[in-house]
């Protein structure tokens, strides 16, 4: 005999991580939008429906959704590092970097806000601040080429050459596409 399970937050929920892993995003967020009828404080159904947004380019719906799932957990990194996210595409740098530093507070290792951090600051011409992000990164994660990469960029905004080439070497070094 068949199960009804039209009013299961699980399946829609599932089915809108098949959808994301489709890309099919505007599907992603119609089953999120049953999954948080179902459940409205179901905190993680806001921020895939964030990610979902994003990827359809709609910032500002993707952080409206992040901030709903904040009201409801606070102590989740990555629903405010993917609000800095966007908020970096929407040229709003310190509030990225409002966000990107909660989830860093959160998770102190969390290599990627550091990175994203970092290149906020880059953006908006702190290079120290943003070597020193960068040195975070590396020290987390020391085999990728990208924070070796941009920080030979702010090295070399700063005038520091023999840095930034001593970076650009082990750039090229970790990735040979560089």
């Amino acid at each position: 005999r068949a199960l009804l399970l039209d009013n299961y937050s699980g399946t829609w929920n599932n089915r809108a991580a098949s959808c994301k892993a489709l890309e099919r995003y505007e599907e992603t967020i119609q089953s999120l939008n049953q999954v948080i009828a179902m459940e409205p404080q179901y905190a993680d159904a806001y921020t895939n429906r964030g990610i979902a947004w994003y990827q359809l380019k709609q910032y500002k719906k993707a952080i409206e959704n992040y901030d709903s799932a904040i009201a409801i957990n606070a102590t989740n990194p990555v629903v405010y590092y993917n609000k800095g996210v966007c908020l970096n595409e929407i040229k709003k740098y310190h509030a990225a970097i409002d966000n990107y530093d909660q989830a860093i507070a959160i998770k102190p290792n969390y290599v990627d806000a550091y990175s994203n951090r970092g290149i906020v600051f880059h953006i908006l011409k702190k290079y120290e601040k943003a070597i020193g992000d960068y040195n975070s990164a590396i020290a987390i994660t020391p085999d990728k080429a990208d924070f070796y990469f941009n920080r030979a960029v702010s090295f070399c905004d700063l005038r520091k050459y023999q840095l930034s080439i001593d970076d650009y070497k082990k750039a090229i070094a970790l990735r040979l596409d560089y």
